[in-house]
């Protein structure tokens, strides 16, 4: 009887082991673009579906009043991650939001953040032009309306595609602007 029920243990904690998962805090990521949207997603390896998975988060405003919202994770079209999206009227540094990630009604994790510790801006949009001696202007736009951050710094790598012989270049720049980068020499004729 007693071999039964533990070779019984050995196979559940087994199976559970393959098949049973609860995301931990260190699995859910949340970011914000400080304009309107908050993205945050489940990123493990061991996560089946995202069904059933939800996240509720409350935001506090001028810790006088809290907006609530709730976010079902659907899984990404990009990943294999779970992701949710809100939207949000106006990001303000100082805010506090707390998350709850739960699966049906149990609480799996929760934690605060301040808006400034989780501001990943929007992705800038570049433009390139080869000019005639052959140096490129590189210039691009963060696609904010509004003035974000003053110190909102976009990080540029760049370098000649396949080429090994001169390393990339890191450049840290402003929120829009130009630049103009020295391409490979042009033959004389």
């Amino acid at each position: 009887m007693f071999s039964t029920v533990l070779l019984s243990q050995i196979i559940l904690t087994l199976f559970c082991q393959a098949f049973c998962f609860e995301p931990t805090e260190e699995d859910l990521k949340c970011f914000n673009d400080y304009e309107t949207e908050m993205k945050c997603s489940l990123s493990t390896d061991r996560l089946k579906s995202c069904c059933g998975y939800k996240l509720n988060i409350t935001h506090t405003v001028f810790d006088m009043f809290q907006k609530m919202y709730a976010c079902i994770f659907e899984r990404s079209n990009h990943s294999d991650n779970c992701e949710c999206k809100i939207k949000v009227q106006d990001f303000l540094l100082n805010e506090n939001f707390t998350s709850t990630l739960l699966e049906g009604t149990n609480v799996l994790s929760s934690k605060t953040f301040k808006t400034e510790d989780f501001i990943k801006p929007k992705t800038p949009v570049l433009s390139v032009q080869k000019t005639e001696n052959g140096n490129f202007n590189v210039t691009w736009d963060d696609q904010y309306e509004k003035r974000v951050l003053e110190d909102l710094r976009i990080n540029l790598t760049y370098g000649i595609k396949g080429g090994h012989e001169n390393p990339s270049k890191d450049r840290s720049l402003g929120v829009s602007g130009t630049i103009m980068s020295t391409g490979p020499p042009v033959p004389e004729h």
